[in-house]
């Protein structure tokens, strides 16, 4: 009964962003309240168990933004991004601490999220007169890349552990869903590389059969085929969008790259920038195009809290990447996450939305890694 009660918790917690975004748009306090709310249930026994680094990336996180406070005007959202880091850290350590009992609540959080995902979309698609150009940015109100990096880490998870092979393959081709549907090139190369290194790796994991690839091809056929003008034709398009940023920008990442090179450039002339960051969600204050991050995983987190920061969040990765045998994997969600821009918190004042999914994953791998390493040490 109480797991029953977990697993229910997990499959509602996408709902709140989207509570947020339709019914309460002016009432951020109760978004406040239930996040508070979730600290005091957890907070106490979490406390106990939160590693020396996370805390101290939580730190320094704050300090840098109440050093940011003197000389920016103080807003709401500045308080609900530490608040949610905390949130999703404490959430993140309750479910990784003892992940085989929270797996399946794990996997019925990635079935409620793609669904609301996808009712999202559909709406939105008839909203749009099923124009995909339109489209493409309403896949999600959590954003596609940020949501596409929440399913490869519980692929991930599921990996590690060898279980639930068949939510595995069905998260999978999720995964690809995602990544066609979104068109993002990112997305549609790791998750191809992914599946490659699933053939690769085929007597292991028994993951791939006839039976299953063949329902994925029917299934995202019809999915691309949903589309008046042609699904490939617009993939096309968005090709064609692709070479003409870079022949404008005169970068392979094409905004991205615009975006990363006024960072790298406003770092340079506030050299302070590189050490102590600038205060988390003050980034739209200072470029031109109003963006609310970098579109850089790694400048995010330098110019939120400066390279302290970063070291911190390195030292989370790479006890992963030495730790763990499905390495590999865990590179590529990485990977996916630096050079697409993944945000691990996404906040919007205008529309309230709070949220910290892909951050909570991220630190559940860790906890679990951190876990399996101790329990090896004391079998020795």
């Amino acid at each position: 009964m109480k797991q029953q009660i977990k697993d229910m918790r997990l499959v509602v917690l996408p709902l709140i962003p989207l509570i947020d975004m339709m019914f309460i748009k002016k009432y951020a306090f109760i978004s406040t309240i239930i996040y508070i709310l979730i600290i005091l249930i957890y907070s106490k026994d979490v406390i106990k168990r939160t590693n020396i680094i996370v805390l101290a990336f939580f730190l320094i996180q704050l300090f840098a933004l109440c050093i940011s406070l003197f000389s920016t005007e103080i807003k709401i959202e500045h308080w609900m991004f530490i608040l949610t880091l905390w949130t999703f850290t404490v959430l993140a350590f309750e479910l990784g601490n003892n992940i085989e009992q929270n797996i399946s609540a794990i996997i019925k959080f990635v079935y409620s999220y793609f669904g609301l995902n996808t009712a999202i979309f559909l709406w939105r698609f008839v909203l749009y007169g099923l124009d995909l150009g339109r489209l493409r940015g309403g896949i999600s109100i959590y954003g596609g890349n940020t949501a596409h990096f929440i399913y490869l880490e519980v692929l991930y998870i599921l990996k590690t552990h060898n279980s639930h092979q068949k939510d595995y393959f069905r998260i999978l081709t999720i995964s690809l869903i995602n990544a066609f549907l979104y068109v993002s090139k990112g997305a549609i190369l790791i998750t191809v590389a992914w599946v490659i290194l699933d053939i690769i790796h085929q007597k292991k994991t028994k993951i791939l059969s006839i039976r299953r690839v063949s329902a994925a091809v029917v299934l995202l056929t019809a999915l691309l085929n949903m589309v008046p003008d042609g699904f490939f034709s617009y993939f096309e398009r968005r090709f064609d969008q692709w070479f003409s940023l870079y022949k404008n920008t005169g970068s392979l990442m094409g905004t991205r790259g615009k975006i990363l090179d006024f960072t790298i450039d406003f770092l340079n002339k506030h050299s302070y920038a590189w050490y102590l960051g600038i205060g988390p969600m003050n980034f739209r204050m200072i470029n031109p195009w109003q963006y609310t991050n970098t579109h850089n995983l790694f400048f995010d987190i330098i110019i939120d809290s400066g390279l302290i920061g970063l070291v911190l969040f390195l030292a989370i990765i790479f006890q992963v990447i030495i730790f763990d045998k499905q390495k590999s994997y865990f590179i590529l969600c990485i990977i996916y996450a630096v050079f697409e821009g993944v945000a691990l918190f996404v906040i919007k004042p205008e529309d309230c939305i709070m949220v910290g999914f892909a951050f909570m994953f991220l630190i559940i791998i860790y906890q679990d890694c951190i876990e399996t390493k101790h329990r090896k040490a004391c079998m020795r």
